[in-house]
């Protein structure tokens, strides 16, 4: 009868172990921290890369490269003067999807 016993109670103590293993959250992979989408500018030729003075009406290019980060990026806003921008016929753009 004792040796059933210790069975169960071995048993009980390993099972107790398995939930209370399993039952955690998942963490950000040992950082602690969550890690931000991002958006670059990059260089090319005729692109603009950082501030700059435009004359009204004038075109303009900048190629901007997006990171997703931990979470996935839904959207961008463009602004004029600190404006969102509503119409978009003043926005000419190509967009491609570069995985990884």
């Amino acid at each position: 009868m004792k040796p059933f016993s210790f069975f169960k109670f071995v048993f009980a103590i390993a099972m107790t172990s398995i939930v209370l293993a399993s039952c955690g959250t998942d963490d950000t992979g040992g950082t602690g921290s969550v890690v931000a989408p991002k958006v670059d500018l990059v260089a090319g030729t005729g692109i603009i890369t950082s501030d700059a003075t435009i004359a009204i009406g004038e075109t303009f290019t900048v190629n901007l490269v997006g990171t997703k980060g931990d979470n996935a990026m839904s959207n961008i806003r463009i602004t004029e003067a600190g404006t969102k921008i509503e119409d978009l016929v003043k926005i000419n753009f190509f967009s491609y999807f570069r995985c990884c």
